[in-house]
């Protein structure tokens, strides 16, 4: 076993013993160190050691770690890569993060106006900046107010701004009715499939051809297309239109299980994370033919155990590798895959909160 490589996975996981933190805080690989700073689990006295390493990916590392203190502030904020992280963190205090709204970096004013807990008035002062990244970062703040983000989805030499408005999941109809006309393709495919475009418009877009065929492609993924829209796209002949379906939240149980025969892989791949699907159709899709659907399906954070159980014995080493970083994995198939001869398998083990610490321990080199 690559003793480096699950050192790594060790030290992100937050079921690891402290005593073992504390002896990866001080490894000379910076990975290692890196993921201890970021590890939810580590004690507030290894993490003020840690603010101090000569390495900018530890110092930004611990910046991001979510028990991030006052104590801890004074230290970082003395830091470029420190007051980066600290700007991106959301657990930072506000008044932190007004502090630094005012930094001269563009690049960390940029992180504030994307943190979800920087104060909506200082939302409003960045959506002034000068910088047209860091109003980038206010249109996809979905904490901006809706007047502001009508105003910045009217920049007309502003590309970027207008499709991160379109991305944002706050974006109100008055914004989105406009972007759906705008003149980059890529903001209005985003436009496309946003919940919040008027039904009108999103229908549409089902009808759309030529150059703006895509456009059909992504509102079929628009969770607020009317079920007669989902039902005649899921029997579309664009394969790529019925894969977009079997993504939709709101596609029906019925409409994925006739979904489940497409014979195309892509269309039954989607259908192992839409929301409405149930235990039955992850039974067969835990048996589907293509690795690839298998793989889609371990991935599904909601996946029952009993079916888990099942993909752990897959023939393909990325399905097992899926199981063996879930989280909702039990002990016991964990067990058995920390003997897997995958090594990334393995590492996946090593990471799993629900590991045993028995095993943690003994890949750490410690007694069980």
């Amino acid at each position: 076993m690559a003793k480096a490589k699950i050192n790594l996975s060790i030290a992100k996981n937050p079921s690891t013993p402290v005593e073992i933190l504390k002896l990866l805080a001080k490894e000379k690989d910076e990975g290692v160190r890196s993921d201890v700073a970021s590890n939810p689990s580590t004690p507030l006295e290894i993490l003020k050691n840690l603010a101090k390493d000569g390495s900018e990916d530890v110092i930004y590392s611990v910046a991001m770690n979510p028990n991030v203190s006052d104590d801890l502030i004074k230290i970082l904020m003395g830091e470029e890569y420190g007051k980066r992280g600290l700007a991106e963190n959301p657990r930072t205090n506000t008044a932190t993060l007004d502090k630094l709204a005012k930094d001269e970096s563009h690049k960390i004013r940029n992180l504030v106006a994307n943190n979800p807990s920087t104060r909506i008035e200082t939302l409003i002062e960045l959506s002034k900046d000068e910088s047209d990244w860091v109003r980038s970062g206010v249109a996809s703040n979905p904490c901006t107010p809706e007047d502001i983000l009508i105003k910045l989805a009217s920049e007309k030499d502003e590309d970027r701004i207008r499709a991160y408005v379109a991305q944002n999941e706050s974006a109100p109809t008055a914004a989105l009715d406009l972007l759906i006309k705008d003149p980059e393709e890529s903001t209005r495919e985003y436009t496309a499939r946003h919940p919040n475009l008027s039904v009108s418009l999103i229908a549409e877009c089902t009808a759309k051809k030529g150059k703006d065929a895509s456009l059909k492609e992504y509102s079929a993924l628009n969770p607020s297309l009317p079920t007669e829209l989902i039902l005649t796209l899921s029997k579309d002949k664009n394969s790529s239109v019925r894969a977009s379906i079997a993504s939709n939240p709101s596609t029906p149980l019925e409409i994925l299980e006739t979904l489940l025969k497409d014979k195309d892989e892509d269309v039954r791949r989607n259908i192992c994370q839409n929301p409405n699907a149930n235990e039955v159709l992850f039974n067969a899709l835990a048996k589907d033919k293509e690795d690839s659907v298998r793989w889609f399906l371990a991935m599904n954070k909601e996946l029952a155990s009993s079916i888990l159980e099942t993909l752990s014995k897959d023939g393909s080493a990325r399905v097992r590798q899926s199981v063996a970083s879930h989280p909702n994995s039990s002990p016991e198939i964990l067990e058995a895959l920390s003997k897997d001869k995958d090594e990334s398998i393995r590492d996946g083990v090593a990471s799993n909160p629900n590991t045993p610490i028995g095993i943690i321990n003994e890949y750490a080199g410690l007694k069980k």
